[in-house]
C-alpha cells in the first residue's frame, strides 16, 4: 500500500505541475499576442508622429514666409511722404527713448 499512495502522491503532483505548466504556456501565448498589439499600435503611432511633425514643419515655413511677405507688404504699400513720415516717428521715439535712458 505505501507504494500505491507514493504512486498516487507522485501522479498528483504531476498532474499540478501540468496544470500549472498549462496556465503559464497560456499567460505566455496571451502576452505575446499583446506584445504584437501594442508593436503594431506603437508602429502605427509612430507613424502619426512622421506626419505631424512633416505638418509641422510644413506650417512653420508657411508663417515664416506670410511673416516676411507681411512685412514686406506692410512696409512697401506705403508711400514715398509716409515712409518719410514713419522713419521721423521712429526716429523721435528712439530720441526720447535714449533720453530716458541718460537720465
Amino acid at each position: 500500500m505505501p507504494e500505491t499512495s507514493k504512486q498516487d502522491a507522485l501522479l498528483k503532483d504531476i498532474g499540478i505541475v501540468l496544470s500549472q505548466a498549462t496556465i503559464l504556456t497560456n499567460k505566455y501565448k496571451d502576452l505575446i499576442r499583446q506584445n504584437l498589439e501594442f508593436e503594431t499600435e506603437l508602429n502605427e503611432l509612430k507613424k502619426d508622429k512622421a506626419n505631424l511633425v512633416q505638418k509641422l514643419s510644413m506650417l512653420e515655413t508657411e508663417i515664416e514666409n506670410i511673416k516676411k511677405q507681411s512685412n514686406t507688404e506692410v512696409f512697401n504699400s506705403l508711400d514715398e511722404e509716409e515712409r518719410e513720415d514713419l522713419k521721423n516717428k521712429i526716429s523721435n521715439l528712439i530720441s526720447k527713448i535714449d533720453l530716458h535712458i541718460s537720465s
